[in-house]
């Protein structure tokens, strides 16, 4: 017994229908991955820089709380590149044979954002170049990491709120107080930041900040 069977093919209208309908579909899931990778690394990229300004916001609180009786004076360049602030820690209480006295230390930090090079710097007074406007080790000093840059329409501002007067106990301090110097102040940091990747430069981002100094 012979068993016929339909021995014909696809026409060519039915492989074009075929070939237009899996295109179709391939586009479409193209596009969804797209999208989820778009969604994903924009979602990756604020979470970098999120955590970035935290640890900036962390490093620079637990520094400025272990200063005592402190004052922050703004000694910044003319032109706008860099924000330069010194930061005092002018005097402790201790008490000698029952009596309040001044012990001055007169310890000095400053705080530095180089926008030529997109970072924040904190480190010790004498270790900052004020005519270079530099520190003698940046890459020690820098707070940011390497591929998050600051641009340059970001910015410190400081508002003080008061001034401690100078301490009237026994003691003699062995430099000038800066007691005139703002002793209580809001720190502002307003930061355009940008993400370095290896294919380029992320669109940037602006990042608020308030510090109590």
């Amino acid at each position: 017994m012979t068993i016929l069977r339909n021995q014909k093919g696809l026409s060519l209208f039915e492989v074009l229908i075929s070939i237009t309908v899996g295109s179709v579909m391939i586009m479409m899931l193209l596009s969804l991955l797209s999208t989820t990778l778009l969604t994903r690394n924009e979602l990756d990229y604020r979470n970098v820089l999120s955590e970035e300004m935290h640890r900036i916001n962390e490093t620079l609180n637990n520094r400025f709380r272990n200063l005592g009786f402190r004052s922050i004076l703004d000694v910044s360049p003319e032109g706008g590149d860099h924000y330069v602030f010194i930061l005092t820690e002018e005097y402790d209480f201790v008490q000698i044979d029952g009596v309040n006295e001044v012990e001055w230390i007169f310890d000095q930090y400053v705080m530095h954002l180089d926008l030529l090079d997109g970072a924040l710097y904190y480190g010790p007074y004498d270790e900052f170049d004020f005519d270079a406007v530099t520190f003698d080790n940046p890459t020690l000093r820098r707070l940011n990491r390497a591929d998050v840059i600051f641009d340059p329409q970001s910015s410190i501002v400081i508002e003080c709120l008061g001034t401690f007067p100078t301490p009237q106990l026994t003691g003699e301090p062995g430099v000038d107080a800066v007691s005139a110097t703002c002793a209580r102040a809001y720190i502002r940091l307003n930061f355009h930041v940008s993400y370095v990747i290896r294919d380029g430069v992320l669109p940037p981002r602006r990042m608020y900040s308030t510090l109590i100094f």
